[in-house]
């Protein structure tokens, strides 16, 4: 079968444009391992993330204690716990200055007071207040805060929230005189 000039310029266009699309394909495949990897990566979950970091909340006990010490807690934790998992209180310890059902606190520092001393049990080394979580208690200890301004401290935070400790100022009640005497005691966390 001969061909003439025109079939075969035909062909050759043909041959050279299923090339380049073929190049043009070849070019924008994403190679295997690069697919399988991206995969493996949505397998993970959150708990197993490497680069996902975990932080690790502690907290010092010290007095009447069995085992004083540093401990890990996970969040939700309460003094109860880190009482059980220290080996318990020994029988010096005075049981009335204790609350059980406090949550604990990154970076706290709790002391069990012999039935003698006159110590405050629970001690923050840092008594800051984190506006954040704080019950209406908890926000009641800092200076010019009494009931009123407690609850409307609650009431902005659930309608609006806390971005920043500025935001306060923006609490029925709270100018920036108040603001002052209290931004050395609060934090948001």
């Amino acid at each position: 079968m001969d061909l003439n000039n025109k079939e075969k310029l035909i062909i050759a266009l043909a041959i050279v444009v299923f090339a380049f699309i073929g190049w043009i394909n070849k070019r924008d495949e994403v190679p295997m391992e690069f697919v399988a990897s991206q995969k493996d990566l949505s397998d993970h979950t959150k708990e197993d993330d490497p680069l996902e970091l975990e932080v690790i909340k502690k907290v010092h006990i010290t007095g009447e204690i069995k085992y004083p010490g540093v401990y890990e807690f996970e969040e939700g934790d309460r003094l109860n716990d880190l009482i059980l998992d220290a080996g318990g209180l020994l029988e010096t310890a005075d049981e009335k200055a204790i609350n059980l059902a406090k949550i604990l606190e990154d970076e706290m520092k709790i002391h069990i007071p012999h039935i003698d001393e006159e110590e405050v049990l629970v001690k923050n080394e840092n008594p800051m207040v984190n506006i954040r979580t704080a019950d209406i208690d908890e926000l009641k200890t800092l200076p010019g805060i009494g009931d009123k301004k407690a609850e409307s401290i609650l009431q902005f935070r659930e309608d609006h929230g806390f971005e920043e400790l500025e935001d306060l100022m923006h609490v029925p009640g709270i100018g920036k005189g108040i603001f002052d005497r209290l931004k050395d005691q609060i934090v948001i966390k």
